[in-house]
């Protein structure tokens, strides 16, 4: 079988005289599909730069951590456990240091909610 051949099969109508027809509607249909999922491929490949902001943001809300609420502290700390998780599956070198400097500004806010949920908490 020749590549000839496997077109014919492909392609019924190229006998009929309408091969031009049904490569343009072929590629009109390609390009539609292209044009419409070019969006969805392109931020799964800008997605692994996301949990980036997302570790800067949180990590660097400890400059300010004894001044936030204590549901903004819980919040990240919950943020921090949702990030580990998905740095867990980060396929980068230095993902260990990006762990382990999260772990520390994760427990930093957990000791935030301690001190201020502490019944023996001084006033200031």
């Amino acid at each position: 079988m020749t590549a000839g051949d496997v077109i014919l099969i492909l392609q019924p109508n190229i006998n009929k005289g309408e091969p031009v027809e049904e490569m343009r509607k072929t590629v009109l249909i390609a390009s539609l599909l292209f044009i419409l999922f070019s969006p969805l491929l392109s931020g799964v490949a800008f997605s692994e730069d996301d949990w980036h902001k997302e570790f800067e943001y949180i990590c660097s809300r400890v400059e300010v951590g004894e001044s936030l609420k204590l549901e903004e502290l819980r919040a990240l700390s919950e943020r921090a456990d949702a990030l580990l998780k998905r740095l867990e599956d980060i396929q980068e070198r230095s993902k260990k240091v990006y762990i382990f400097r999260l772990k520390k500004c994760k427990a930093f806010f957990e000791y935030l909610i301690e001190l201020k949920t502490s019944p023996d908490r001084p006033s200031p």
